[in-house]
């Protein structure tokens, strides 16, 4: 039974965590590639004029302090300490001409730097 609330729970928290449909399909395909992924890790890392740089990569395991985010057929796993930075963010992919790249929205964003690179909360 802790398992099943453990997962409900979980689900409730990253619905303040959106993916578009784009952004679930993309990260889905390359979850894919490998049979060992099981996800994608978000993490922040303070960079840039702003403040603060998403990083995602792809994940074989959850580490010990992560959490698992279900949302549209896709696992995020995130850090306990982070998740309130990441609340009200909306990840995207957006495909322009031969440009692909995924697109982080925060909608308690102060402010961000002229490279798009980072953003202040």
């Amino acid at each position: 039974m802790k398992n099943i609330t453990k997962k409900i729970k979980n689900k409730k928290l990253f619905q303040e965590i959106t993916l578009t449909k784009n952004a679930s399909t993309q990260m889905l395909h390359l979850i894919n590639k490998n049979p060992q992924n099981k996800g994608i890790r978000l993490n922040i890392k303070k960079s840039g004029c702003a403040g603060y740089r998403i990083i995602m990569e792809l994940a074989q395991e959850k580490k010990e302090e992560e959490i698992e985010l279900f949302q549209n057929g896709t696992i995020l796993f995130v850090s306990k300490k982070i998740l309130k930075i990441l609340k009200g963010m909306e990840i995207d992919f957006i495909e322009k001409d031969f440009n692909k790249i995924f697109q982080f929205k925060h909608s308690n964003q102060k402010n961000h730097c002229g490279c798009g690179e980072s953003f202040e909360l």
